[in-house]
């Protein structure tokens, strides 16, 4: 489906950013990098629709949307093929299911795609791209992502802050 743009979410979601965003739906916003690849999702509560729709595209990973049913309808019984899939790296989703936490966001440069701010309620699809967390509020968070877990060494690779090609602040 075409993508259409939106007025971005209310401040203070963009703490700052030069990046494009996208909005498939009112409330969600798609960050993406420089070469205009999605970096993540943002999906704030108010979002919501009146019938399905998927907001990824059909080669993304993971496949996020909303599926829409009327009272009396019928979603059959049914099991998933075991349908081999290749993919690389690891796509993460997080609930943010109480406090506030800043993220920062790079590409695999690691130059700045932007800060955001994430609270109670929000769900962010990560997409590939580098991350880390400054809590601002005792956080609890729901984590989503592929398995099998292979290890902390072999999953990540750990950076410091001053590793980011952070963008100029306007201030």
């Amino acid at each position: 489906l075409p993508l259409t743009t939106s007025p971005p979410l209310p401040p203070p979601l963009h703490f700052n950013t030069t990046m494009p965003t996208r909005s498939p739906l009112p409330g969600i916003t798609e960050i993406l990098d420089s070469n205009g690849n999605t970096t993540c999702f943002i999906i704030k509560p108010i979002a919501k629709t009146s019938q399905t729709h998927f907001f990824t595209r059909d080669e993304q990973n993971p496949q996020a949307g909303f599926i829409v049913y009327k009272k009396g309808e019928t979603i059959r019984c049914h099991l998933h093929k075991p349908v081999k899939r290749s993919i690389e790296g690891t796509p993460e989703t997080l609930i943010i299911r109480q406090g506030k936490l800043n993220m920062l966001l790079f590409d695999k440069d690691l130059n700045e795609i932007g800060e955001f701010l994430l609270e109670a309620g929000d769900v962010c699809m990560l997409m590939g791209s580098g991350h880390g967390f400054d809590v601002l509020e005792d956080v609890v968070l729901m984590e989503i992502k592929q398995g099998p877990y292979v290890g902390r060494d072999e999953d990540k690779t750990f950076l410091e802050k001053t590793d980011i090609k952070r963008l100029e602040k306007n201030e």
